[in-house]
């Protein structure tokens, strides 16, 4: 089925891509168009566009298509965000069963870097805890270690 544009929305296509600032295949994507829809009509619409004077602001059609564009976008990108999440989840929770449910953030965040994740400490340990609620293993530094750098003494001879 294809659909019929009206004759202002072809030639803000093409004054938009007389700007030069833009492609072919950006306009297609930004107005949700064919990109040979966008050459097409860039072809039989150049010569009118060249010489009106009308500088007038985008239609209103093509600014609808536009922020109908951007909020798809934004849903889309939103969709695979939480895609990612879900499959960072699942993978948690696969590593913490099969290794008996002993295992700390530090240890899960470099499992979970061999599928391909990169996760800050403080993010595994919150998806882990609050999150999947699962029992993140924290293990305390050895009794007499002391963190920092070792000062060294002054020796006067």
């Amino acid at each position: 089925m294809s659909i019929r544009y009206s004759e202002d929305f072809k030639k803000e296509v093409v004054k938009a891509y007389m700007a030069g600032d833009r492609s072919i295949h950006q306009l297609a994507v930004e107005f949700n168009v064919a990109k040979s829809s966008v050459s097409k009509w860039a072809n039989e619409y150049r010569e009118e566009c060249l010489y009106t004077t009308d500088t007038t602001s985008e239609s209103n059609d093509a600014k609808e298509i536009r922020r109908l564009n951007q909020l798809l976008n934004e849903k889309e990108a939103k969709r695979e965000y939480h895609k990612r999440l879900e499959h960072i989840f699942e993978l948690i929770k696969y590593v913490y069963h099969n290794n008996n449910r002993v295992i700390g953030y530090r240890a899960m965040r470099i499992f979970i870097k061999r599928y391909g994740y990169e996760l800050s400490n403080t993010t595994m340990h919150k998806y882990m805890n609050k999150e999947l609620n699962l029992c993140a293993v924290i293990m305390h530094s050895k009794p007499g270690y002391k963190a920092g750098k070792k000062k060294k003494s002054l020796t006067i001879s």
